[in-house]
């Protein structure tokens, strides 16, 4: 059962079962149980989530409870251990993956790039912008500036040559 909702298993096929779960479904509890054991009590229950993993004992024999998964693909195995006879048995119950959060999917994570470089190119258009219009503003203040000192040159060069009529 996932997230209180049971999920029905079928091993006959043989088949190697997937289940895809989201990544706040991360609580799994499985139930299991043998047909045709003589002595069910002496069966010994090991699981394991990767193949990599030591073997854990199961402390109910019926129920594999798996809490707070992180995301990624579990292959639960199961070993079956019978006392009696010192069979020992490994059964592949399902492959599990617990996707990402969407904010940790590669999609997600493009949009989030491309809109971030989008932004910074926005930025940087902008400000070069802004920048070469200061620089226009400064030209046009400077032009004018030297418009008006020439303006001043020639009336001081025309009050002078009036001056000096006049001191003649």
């Amino acid at each position: 059962s996932v997230l209180q909702l049971p999920i029905q298993i079928d091993f006959e096929d043989n088949n190697e079962n997937q289940i895809f779960l989201s990544h706040n479904e991360n609580n799994l509890r499985i139930y299991f149980s043998l047909n045709q054991v003589k002595f069910p009590n002496k069966l010994q229950f090991k699981y394991r989530l990767k193949e990599r993993e030591p073997w854990n004992v199961l402390a109910y024999n019926n129920v594999l409870q798996l809490n707070y998964l992180n995301q990624g693909t579990y292959k639960i195995e199961l070993q079956i251990t019978n006392e009696d006879n010192g069979v020992q048995k490994t059964q592949t119950l399902l492959i599990l993956t617990v996707n990402p959060p969407f904010y940790l999917t590669f999609p997600f994570l493009l949009g989030f790039v491309l809109v971030f470089l989008f932004i910074c190119v926005f930025v940087y258009k902008a400000r070069i912008k802004y920048l070469s219009d200061k620089q226009k503003r400064a030209l046009v203040l400077l032009e004018l500036q030297n418009e008006q000192d020439k303006k001043q040159l020639i009336f001081d060069k025309k009050l002078a040559n009036v001056e000096l009529q006049a001191l003649k």
